[in-house]
């Protein structure tokens, strides 16, 4: 192996995706601070939006998402892992209610196309470090998506309707480590997982695990998605 070839395979080796790193997406209900404080100015009405507080908080659970051909699904405590399938630092979030696949080859996705292209919001989230202070930090800002284009690998897709998600602007402290910890994305009381958790089993077949079936190629035998 010539040194060039090695420096390759070495870096290879070495990056994040290669060890096992994850992607890590945090959801938590969408504080309404206005009304907790006009409710703490009334003691009368303190119990009752204790209350509710406890039986209405807007779900964190069951928000499904796409990364790199993975799909999942936010655990009860509102956390959503994906393994991490890229060296760089910055990746972007999508969210919208519904997408398409164009196929390639029989369940193999070429690319995603947005079955409503007005109802999304798009968003760029780079890990940065100041040079100066050494601190490490997420710019997240929103960011027009071009329709014209495949959505890039590094997309994270959620499924919901924008205004059903929040996520904040701006910069959140973060650290260096190859598993990555975006920042906290809220919910609304409005989001309905049920309606996304449609959506999800219309395009669930497309992640399930491939076939190989045997097939003759002249001389050689080979192996390739099976065909139904």
């Amino acid at each position: 192996m010539n040194k060039k070839l090695y420096l390759i395979f070495f870096a290879l080796l070495c990056s994040p995706a290669m060890h096992g790193a994850t992607i890590t997406l945090n959801f938590k209900p969408y504080p309404n601070m206005a009304q907790a404080l006009e409710h703490l100015k009334k003691p009368d009405k303190l119990a009752h939006h204790m209350l509710v507080g406890i039986t209405e908080q807007a779900p964190i659970a069951g928000i499904t998402g796409t990364y790199a051909g993975y799909l999942q699904a936010s655990d009860e405590d509102g956390f959503m892992v994906f393994p991490r399938k890229q060296t760089g630092n910055m990746l972007y979030i999508l969210v919208t209610p519904e997408i398409s696949p164009i196929l390639m080859f029989p369940h193999t996705v070429k690319e995603w196309i947005l079955n409503h292209p007005k109802n999304h919001v798009h968003f760029t989230v780079t890990r940065t470090t100041d040079p100066e202070t050494d601190l490490t930090y997420w710019d997240i800002m929103e960011s027009p998506l071009d329709l014209e284009k495949p959505l890039p690998m590094e997309t994270i897709i959620l499924f919901a309707n924008p205004q059903d998600l929040v996520i904040p602007t701006g910069i959140t402290l973060t650290n260096t480590a190859a598993n990555l910890q975006l920042p906290t994305i809220y919910s609304q009381n409005s989001l309905d997982t049920s309606l996304e958790a449609a959506t999800v089993m219309n395009i669930s077949y497309l992640f399930n695990p491939v076939d190989l079936c045997h097939v003759k190629q002249d001389k050689y035998a080979a192996e390739q998605p099976c065909v139904p």
